[in-house]
């Protein structure tokens, strides 16, 4: 089913890396998601206390970074590892590394299909597998639920065409709610849109692919108000909303392959919306609580705030492997 066949390297894909738990399921996923990868990968990894899971046989490019603090890092690397791109490269796709492909043919369509729309979400429908279930395509089809990439729903869902809601940024929040999609997973686009614009990179909570898939079809109050954005957080997005808006032409195109989530720990674990409501707390603010560290990542500019505890807390109590970490586990993963 998984071809050894290699795509032109005119598409790389890139994935960020960041273990500060030391979760084994995340070491497992990474090792599966590339063995089955068919394109050329560039990996940032953000290492803890000088750990690092992966190494340069991990990745086509590998760049390991060691000064960043314990947060949602995701997009912040998928950045830094842009900027690795080769100078053949005319095409890149930024995937979760807990994923695999249905089809390795997906290079060769997001190729095709970047050449009339910048931007792609390179599936149609995803299985999440369950703790023990086998990387199996036709059995996942037969025994596990179906979720959609944004264009595949929006192409098929009838209702929210007929309603004329479609028109507004009213499909967005009711859909996104009830998990009628995927905001994330995999996307991909021309070179240039790194080069110009870039990812929103200040979810330090997860959900950044909801502020990009928000900004991407014109709804950036969306994300606004998933978030509960504060004034200064809410001006830092719509700053680079703007941006994109500006120097991005923003028509979106999907493909009709399959990808398969790899299991990571029990869905209720990750409390999705129960972070958003705490995060809110806090009085979250970019430009006053994040600073650069020396090699790109984001540090705390006070590690020792509220923010900075509950975020650290957070990862750790998504119990990725399934059970609880202990003390000593925690402990060892990353000191106080």
């Amino acid at each position: 089913m998984f071809s050894e066949v290699r795509t032109p390297v005119m598409l790389y894909a890139i994935t960020s890396y960041f273990n500060p738990c030391g979760y084994r399921k995340r070491r497992e996923n990474y090792a599966t998601f590339r063995e089955h990868l068919s394109v050329p990968l560039i990996t940032v990894e953000l290492g803890f206390e000088g750990r690092f899971d992966l190494g340069p046989d991990d990745a086509e490019v590998y760049v390991p970074l060691g000064d960043g603090d314990i947060m949602f890092q995701k997009e912040r690397l998928l950045n830094i590892a842009a900027a690795h791109l080769p100078a053949d490269c005319t095409a890149v796709a930024w995937l979760d590394c807990d994923i695999v492909f249905s089809d390795d043919t997906w290079a060769e369509q997001t190729l095709a299909e970047l050449q009339t729309h910048p931007v792609v979400q390179p599936f149609a429908t995803l299985h999440q597998l369950e703790e023990f279930s086998p990387v199996d395509v036709d059995l996942a089809r037969e025994t596990l639920p179906t979720h959609e990439s944004i264009p595949h729903w929006l192409a098929t869902d009838r209702h929210f065409h007929q309603t004329g809601l479609i028109e507004t940024d009213s499909w967005l929040v009711p859909a996104y709610m009830r998990s009628a999609f995927r905001t994330g997973i995999a996307w991909a686009a021309r070179r240039d849109f790194f080069d110009r614009v870039g990812l929103y990179d200040a979810c330090i909570v997860g959900s950044g692919d909801m502020a990009f898939a928000s900004a991407l079809y014109g709804c950036p109050d969306v994300a606004v108000r998933l978030y509960q954005m504060t004034p200064e957080f809410e001006d830092h997005y719509r700053r680079w909303y703007d941006r994109l808006q500006q120097e991005f032409p923003l028509t979106v195109s999907g493909l009709s392959t399959t990808v398969l989530q790899l299991w990571h720990g029990r869905y209720e674990n990750r409390r999705y919306r129960q972070r958003h409501e705490r995060f809110t707390e806090f009085g979250f603010c970019p430009q006053h609580d994040l600073t650069a560290g020396s090699d790109g990542a984001w540090r705390w500019s006070n590690p020792q705030s509220a923010v900075a505890r509950f975020t650290r807390d957070y990862f750790f109590s998504r119990q990725e492997d399934g059970t609880p970490l202990s003390e000593e586990h925690a402990s060892a993963a990353v000191p106080d």
